[in-house]
């Protein structure tokens, strides 16, 4: 069975994981909260980049860019042998 995880690539560049071993769409669900929870607290757009991508961008007023922003991504988890 083919699984997948969420992970939040910040503009830093560090990966911050948000769930694995999830089918899509349970990671698709994990990823509309995430993105509510963020327009809600930034109230900043969301831009969709593709299937299971969307950039998180800064505020249109912020002094410093906030960790939450960057690659919010649905990715395939590799097969692990047994």
């Amino acid at each position: 069975m083919t699984t997948y995880r969420v992970v939040h690539h910040a503009y830093c560049g560090m990966p911050v994981p948000l769930g694995e071993g999830m089918s899509y769409r349970e990671a698709q669900a994990r990823v509309r909260t995430r993105i509510d929870w963020f327009k809600k607290t930034f109230d900043a757009p969301v831009t969709y980049l593709g299937p299971g991508r969307y950039e998180l961008e800064e505020p249109e007023v912020c002094c410093m860019v906030p960790d939450a922003c960057g690659i919010l991504a649905i990715e395939r988890e590799k097969c692990r042998s047994a």
